[in-house]
């Protein structure tokens, strides 16, 4: 092959690099929302394809209207939003007991970060959460899941401090039964003491106190902010975050990619915001009871937190299948009494 075809070829791998990371980050070629040192990147196009490919940009969600701000988190947000723009080093862990509200609270922050009033020194800063899921539904193991854990780790350093990382759980970096294993826990670990971006992440008041105030090398690196459940939910050991809990059961330890059929109560099935975030959320509706308020829908379990913490939602179970047991008078056991001797004549 010739010297000038290499050439041609070199310059056009060059240039799918620039732009595929200029996607990932949802940044435009030209430049704008620069996030600074992909350029110099020394990691390999495979590995930064795999890297990018478990990147999610909560804030481009948002900018394509995929995300809407929602009423009851505000107090927290202009929390967050004023600690933030302080310049404070310290990451954030939302306290939030029943887990009902930790995602609301980040896409209304990366709602608000794009707005034209926001702080100066926000805008341009993008919010990109690991989407844990896939990247361990790819790997073969645990050290391939760690391995590509790690390279997204390292692109959102390379960011220089254009980038808030959301951690769903504090649990994942934890150093007793850590959510994801040990080796991810600890990479989460040294990229945290290492303490080049902004962390935002949730947990219980136990996780809070097990996980980080008792630990020498978290406890100062971490500010909590209380996040205040609704009253309903509160009051209603139940509920949980709405989650009936076979459903519940599956969300902690089922296939999160798995599509299951549930049951969504509201108290309105017509809400643009719960309709956006299904559609959001991949969440097919298969059949509507309009009177009842209610949905019949096909959704994915990693789903099913987000659209049970939303305050149009009541409730959301799983759509088990009716056996029917036969005639009315067999399943309310009227033909077995009526077999006992003396009650031949029982009608019911």
């Amino acid at each position: 092959m010739k010297q000038g075809k290499l050439t041609t070829i070199f310059s056009g791998l060059v240039i799918y690099s620039v732009l595929l990371s200029s996607i990932a980050f949802g940044q435009n070629v030209d430049g704008q929302n620069n996030l600074k040192g992909n350029a110099d990147s020394k990691v390999s196009g495979k590995q930064t394809e795999a890297s990018f490919k478990y990147l999610q940009d909560i804030t481009r969600s948002a900018e394509a209207g995929q995300i809407a701000s929602v009423e009851g988190v505000e107090a927290e947000v202009e929390k967050i939003t004023r600690i933030l723009a302080s310049g404070s080093k310290k990451n954030r862990v939302l306290i939030d007991e029943y887990a009902t509200k930790r995602l609301l609270v980040v896409n209304t922050l990366a709602v608000q970060m794009l707005a034209k009033d926001a702080p100066a020194n926000l805008r341009g800063k993008r919010i990109l959460k690991i989407d844990t899921a896939s990247l361990l539904a790819d790997s073969k193991n645990r050290t391939e899941a760690a391995t590509l854990f790690q390279n997204a780790l390292d692109q959102v350093t390379k960011a220089n401090g254009n980038v808030v990382l959301y951690l769903e759980d504090i649990s994942s970096f934890a150093r007793q039964n850590p959510l994801f294993g040990a080796e991810i826990a600890d990479g989460l670990r040294k990229f945290l003491v290492d303490g080049k971006t902004q962390v935002l992440s949730a947990g219980t008041v136990t996780d809070y106190h097990q996980q980080i105030a008792d630990d020498s090398q978290l406890r100062n690196r971490f500010q909590k902010i209380e996040i205040k459940a609704n009253d309903e939910v509160a009051d209603n050991s139940f509920v949980g975050n709405k989650l009936s809990p076979d459903l519940r059961e599956l969300v902690n330890s089922g296939d999160q990619n798995q599509n299951v059929r549930v049951i969504l109560q509201s108290d309105d099935i017509k809400n643009p915001e719960l309709l956006a975030v299904l559609k959001q959320n991949n969440v097919v509706i298969e059949s509507r009871a309009e009177s009842l308020n209610m949905l019949v829908a096909s959704l994915p379990v990693k789903a099913a937190e987000q659209v049970a913490a939303l305050r149009q939602t009541e409730h959301l179970s799983l759509d088990r299948e009716t056996t029917l047991l036969g005639h009315i008078d067999t399943t309310t056991g009227v033909r077995a009494a009526r077999a006992l001797p003396g009650n031949s004549s029982l009608d019911g």
